[in-house]
């Protein structure tokens, strides 16, 4: 595992090596994972801003299907 970066020591996204990518994606994961239950949880009507937010996730899904498909036919 990569060692704790300092604040101020950053690279960008390519910088990284495809390890600290992986570890970055699923960071983010994890994150927005936690962003949508807290946004259902306090959301007037949980279920619709659910069904949205499966909805977003879901046209991401496609975009990365359809880009992987551009790249490898």
């Amino acid at each position: 595992m990569s060692k704790p970066r300092h604040k101020g020591d950053t690279k960008t996204f390519e910088e990284l090596t495809h390890e600290e990518q992986a570890h970055s994606i699923n960071a983010t994961i994890i994150n927005l994972h936690n962003a949508i239950k807290s946004h259902v949880k306090d959301a007037p009507n949980p279920t619709k801003t659910l069904e949205k937010c499966i909805e977003q996730i879901g046209g991401l899904y496609q975009q990365l299907i359809k880009e992987e498909e551009k790249v490898n036919g």
